[in-house]
């Protein structure tokens, strides 16, 4: 047994799915060769764990802070970073993200390329892009690409059967994608945005995008414990969920986790489509070009209701190649490596 203790920065989505959700799975998991422990968000203390796996470490303090741990505990150091967070001359900040433009991309990318090879024993990333990125500075065979995936026990939904007659959308998502003070448009194509003005819209989140005129259901964030079921219960009312994104270097090192929720639950997604794009495995009647016109999106969507048996097959059958349950054994190894 791998005695791992997991040190999530948060209990968000990013804590959750890269961490948190693993964390459960090998708890649960009598077969499993990794014994999981768990004392809180950026808790760092010496449990006799031979692995120490933490999150998106891009400042010096940090580095420095885990350095010492490391000498003092004699654990191994694994960190993940899910996102672009380092920048060599800060050329990709977009300004829509509120979040992503409070972090110094172009003082990490230095902290990060001085020190992450000296204090990590392996590093996690959720697409190629990102480990493409990294290579730069880290040894390419201490990479592993672990993608975001969906745990059976929370996401394994019946099939669904019945589809809402009237035509709404649905969209989970934060103000990292769209800007209401400024009213910028972020991830949403201004047609885009002017189609769903027009059409019955669903929200879960902080704040619904300032388009949606006609948001006729709004649900806060939900605890990640019990999200997976909220998420099921109110896509009931939705015919289509949404994953927009606009075509920027950023996003291009995004995952396709908002696809996969969509597949879970038996709705279709309508994705963005660009070279680059996570969703470019999606179906492609579901996917909107990023030149799309509003006619052109209204064709799209109908086009999509003609087939939505065909891509619920397509998207079923995507989801069923991406549970974590399957995959457990890349995170097995991964720590095995280190030590």
């Amino acid at each position: 047994m791998i005695r791992v203790l997991f040190c999530p920065g948060d209990i968000g989505g990013c804590g959750y799915y890269r961490l948190l959700q693993v964390f459960s799975k090998c708890l649960l998991d009598l077969r499993s060769k990794i014994d999981p422990v768990f004392l809180g968000c950026m808790t760092l203390h010496n449990v006799d764990q031979q692995v120490t796996y933490l999150q998106r470490v891009c400042g010096v303090k940090g580095f420095d802070e885990i350095r010492k741990f490391k000498e003092s505990s004699k654990s191994k150091i694994i960190i993940d970073y899910d996102d672009l967070l380092w920048d060599k001359d800060n050329r990709f900040l977009h300004k829509y993200n509120m979040f992503l433009n409070k972090i110094d991309l172009k003082t990490a990318y230095k902290d990060i390329k001085e020190n992450l090879a000296d204090v990590a024993d392996a590093v996690t990333v959720s697409n190629d892009a990102l480990k493409d990125s990294l290579k730069e500075f880290y040894p390419e065979d201490r990479i592993f690409v672990l993608r975001n995936r969906l745990s059976m026990k929370e996401w394994s939904f019946d099939r669904a059967v019945m589809i809402p007659k009237d035509d709404s959308f649905f969209y989970s998502g934060s103000m990292s994608h769209y800007s209401n003070k400024d009213k910028f448009y972020g991830d949403f194509s201004i047609p885009l945005a002017n189609f769903l003005k027009t059409q019955t819209t669903m929200f879960m989140g902080d704040e619904p995008p300032w388009f949606f005129e006609k948001c006729e259901m709004r649900e806060d964030w939900a605890d990640l414990s019990v999200y997976a079921q909220i998420y099921k219960q109110f896509t009931n009312y939705a015919k289509f969920t949404l994953a927009p994104l606009e075509n920027n270097h950023f996003n291009k090192f995004k995952s396709d986790l908002k696809y996969l929720e969509s597949c879970a639950v038996g709705r279709v997604c309508l994705v963005s489509d660009f070279e680059g794009s996570p969703y470019h495995l999606a179906h492609p009647l579901q996917k909107l070009p990023q030149n799309a016109s509003i006619s052109e999106i209204r064709d799209i969507v109908e086009n999509c209701k003609s087939h939505y048996g065909e891509i619920l097959n397509y998207q079923y059958d995507y989801l069923n190649l991406s549970w974590l349950d399957d995959h457990m054994n890349q995170y097995e190894t991964m720590f095995a490596s280190v030590l």
